[in-house]
């Protein structure tokens, strides 16, 4: 019996064949085309820029993603396989961190990344995500007025997709009303100023390797004499270990020697295309080489590790998610932990002020410092120094000391408490309680 093989096209979208046959493109309210080609691999190439991609990327790719159910009695983390799907293995092909390393390294080159969450086509449960790396992308109008967008891969492949099914980050969104805008414009001509120098620091080694001195003959020969003897004075004094660095001719040649000076960009124009590319990405060199300090640390988190952290949260809850379950309050939330870029000092003292409330659990605080897990450290402790709000004068035994003003003459006569007390006895409210209700309480 033949095997069929399938390839990963088949795998990832299986029964995914949308005809397009007469549709039409897909019209937005900008004039442009709703296309997305991608940046293409060239500035990818660029070791600054690859840097700078490379450090955003890996920091996002530490985002928690976590199934949440908000309701108005607080927060619970319903049991589903939904975080080991995002955290651990959203697909059999990479881990949760590559994932998310492969999606934001996408998302900042070409402005607009795409991922593929596949669904279970009886139960509607959510089975892998797979990114989906087009290098060409086009909307068209479907039936209903669906938008559908046709991906075009490097391997000439095609898949056609209902647009609501795609899962698709946008960076850079403000011209077109699909796609992120490019990058091209404003990033090629520092790109351009890069490569330029990487070009002239090449040449600056090559030239000091080419012509380095002029053999002036002072008889006339013919060519392949000149080229003889030319040979057989490089194989004489070029190898020095054989020359010891001194040479003797007669009076047939003289030998001239050609100094160059090449030119090197220098440290600062360096630093400044550097600095530019850093730039455009929201970093600085500090935070690529890891020298960072905790208040640039912070400022990366609040300037481009939140933004990302939200924009995936609201993104990945609207296509997981069908209406009636985001009714109910599911969600999913890309966590961010700002410790990470504090320092031992404001973390001890984090740990000094919020560990005795109990705002966290003994295993979060570990791994501040980065220790492992233990058994048991689930488990939120604080100090008995603080009680519950709403439990407090209880817990002070201080609630029956504070009376009404007005009730203060009631109070100070005797009998007008006593007759106060009957009548609430009277009434269920004294503190006569029958021991059968009190059990069915």
């Amino acid at each position: 019996m033949a095997t069929v093989k399938r390839g990963l096209l088949e795998k990832i979208f299986p029964g995914k064949k949308i005809p397009l046959g007469q549709t039409q493109i897909y019209r937005t309210l900008s004039q442009y085309e709703p296309i997305f080609s991608s940046f293409g691999n060239n500035a990818y190439y660029m070791d600054t820029v690859r840097k700078a991609v490379d450090t955003i990327a890996r920091h996002g790719a530490k985002l928690h993603p976590r199934h949440v159910r908000r309701s108005a009695k607080g927060i619970v983390l319903p049991e589903s396989n939904l975080d080991y799907l995002l955290a651990i293995r959203p697909n059999p092909f990479m881990s949760g961190f590559e994932f998310r390393y492969k999606m934001l390294t996408g998302l900042l080159m070409d402005n607009n990344a795409f991922a593929y969450p596949q669904m279970d086509p009886v139960t509607g449960e959510l089975l892998a995500i797979y990114p989906v790396p087009a290098i060409l992308a086009e909307t068209f109008e479907g039936a209903d007025n669906q938008m559908l967008v046709r991906f075009s891969f490097s391997s000439g492949a095609r898949i056609v997709l209902p647009y609501d099914e795609v899962i698709h980050l946008r960076r850079h969104f403000y011209k077109n009303d699909i796609w992120g805008d490019r990058n091209s414009p404003a990033l090629l001509p520092v790109l351009e100023l890069a490569n330029t120098i990487n070009q002239g620091i090449a040449n600056t080694i090559r030239v000091m390797f080419n012509l380095r001195g002029i053999l002036k003959y002072n008889a006339i020969g013919d060519d392949d004499e000149i080229r003889k003897n030319r040979d057989l004075f490089i194989a004489t004094y070029a190898d020095m270990s054989k020359a010891g660095g001194l040479a003797s001719m007669d009076k047939k040649m003289d030998f001239q020697e050609v100094t160059q000076q090449p030119v090197s960009p220098t440290t600062d124009l360096v630093k400044f295309i550097e600095a530019k590319v850093y730039s455009y990405f929201g970093i600085n060199a500090k935070l690529v080489d890891g020298s960072y300090t905790p208040d640039e640390g912070m400022a990366f988190f609040k300037g481009v590790l939140e933004p990302l952290s939200l924009q995936l949260s609201q993104e990945f809850t609207y296509k997981l998610f069908s209406p009636r379950e985001r009714g109910f309050g599911n969600e999913i939330v890309f966590e961010c932990s700002r410790i990470q870029f504090m320092g031992e000092k404001d973390k001890t003292e984090l740990l000094k002020q919020a560990g005795p409330l109990g705002l966290f659990r003994i295993n979060e605080m570990r791994e501040w410092f980065g220790y492992g897990p233990v058994p048991g450290g689930e488990k939120r402790v604080q100090t008995l120094n603080v009680v519950n709000a709403d439990k407090a004068d209880k817990y002070q035994g201080v609630g029956n000391d504070d009376k009404d003003p007005d009730e203060e003459d009631d109070v100070a006569d005797p009998k007008a408490k006593d007759k106060g007390k009957k009548e609430g006895d009277e009434n269920g409210d004294g503190d006569s309680t029958d021991p059968a209700e009190g059990n069915d309480a």
